[in-house]
């Protein structure tokens, strides 16, 4: 009996089949991996304040007092939660925002309170270097820079323009080195010259004909000697400050106060003290340099958030009367004024564990 036979042909195919279904499972595992490393920045926890997304911190920190400048400016989820929870912003430092939240310590992952800190989506992955006042971006950041925050046409243009590609193993005639990098902090816009997020002390390199490009000698590749990191200038226009509510009608604390004052008492969430004579001369001054601005609509419901350091001034006056202020919020006669965090700072011998003020 004649038997039946395969052609070679076709049997080399079945033969390969097993591994082109393979090669077509790592593939998609691979484009899985690819999906999972895009998509993980919005995975983390992460905020939205004024249309602005910021993003926890790379450098975990959880501080237990609301750093200076930061002032309480309502309350606001973290994506992942539906619960409410203290923020604070500073004008200054519009790419930082603050979130009073529950933390664990590292070591003991023990539960506490803290303030964590939030950056601006953009700034948490790429790295930036500030020279002659501009600031410059790792070209391979650019690529991605679409995927995290709307980018000018014109700063494209500009990206898409640089005849180099990222990483440079020789360097380019005309480029001569200006200085060293210096470390201005994580999460950050650089701000002095020569400041830098990543990477300090490394050599800066430009060539006047290319005053968009800057080169970054590094020695990343360890005994293969150097490599040329390129950077081009970031942004046409400075990156947006986060602006405050409409300022609206100021007022000075002095002119809050009427007159005839008798006695003042300050407490700074401890024991209450009454000034002296010369203490009250001193309070006097104090007080015409403390401005509240009058808050809008949505500010009306401020209170001072937990954690936060407040002031509250007793003010006795001679006919009998008497009316309390507070620092940075108060509420005085159905109108909310805020003062600037710092405000408080005359007063930060009354907070706990201070010193005593002696005259």
């Amino acid at each position: 009996m004649k038997r039946d036979t395969i052609d070679p042909g076709l049997l080399r195919l079945l033969v390969c089949v097993p591994f082109i279904l393979l090669s077509i499972v790592l593939i998609a595992f691979q484009a899985g991996e690819e999906d999972s490393k895009t998509l993980r920045p919005t995975q983390i926890p992460s905020v939205e304040v004024k249309g602005t997304t910021y993003v926890i911190t790379s450098v975990f920190e959880g501080v237990s007092e609301c750093p200076e400048g930061f002032a309480y400016a309502g309350e606001i989820a973290v994506s992942g939660s539906d619960t409410l929870k203290p923020y604070y912003i500073n004008p200054d430092r519009p790419e930082w925002v603050y979130i009073y939240q529950e933390c664990r310590g590292q070591q003991t992952q023990e539960p506490y309170m803290g303030y964590v800190r939030y950056v601006e989506e953009v700034l948490r992955w790429v790295t930036l270097l500030r020279y002659q006042g501009e600031v410059y971006i790792f070209l391979n950041d650019t690529y991605y820079l679409p995927y995290q925050t709307e980018v000018a046409p014109s700063d494209q243009a500009r990206y898409d323009a640089v005849p180099y590609d990222s990483v440079l193993q020789e360097l380019p005639e005309g480029f001569q080195p200006v200085g060293e990098t210096v470390f201005d902090g994580d999460d950050l816009v650089p701000t002095s010259e020569f400041g830098c997020n990543r990477l300090p002390g490394q050599q800066v390199l430009v060539d006047p004909k290319e005053p968009d490009i800057l080169l970054l000698r590094n020695y990343s590749s360890g005994l293969e000697g150097p490599e040329y990191w390129v950077f081009v200038r970031f942004q046409d226009e400075k990156p947006k400050a986060l602006e405050w509510e409409a300022p609206g009608e100021t007022v000075l604390l002095s002119d809050l106060i009427s007159s005839g004052v008798s006695s003042v008492k300050v407490n700074g969430q401890g024991e209450t003290v009454e000034l002296n004579e010369s203490e009250l001369a001193e309070f006097f001054e104090i007080v015409k340099g403390i401005e509240y601005r009058i808050a809008g609509e949505e500010e009306k419901d401020l209170m001072a958030a937990p954690g936060a350091a407040t002031v509250t001034i007793t003010v006795q006056y001679s006919d009998g009367e008497s009316e309390q202020f507070m620092l940075p919020y108060c509420l005085h006669e159905d109108t909310m004024y805020i003062a600037p965090a710092q405000s408080i700072v005359p007063f930060s011998r009354y907070l706990i564990g201070s010193p005593v003020w002696v005259s």
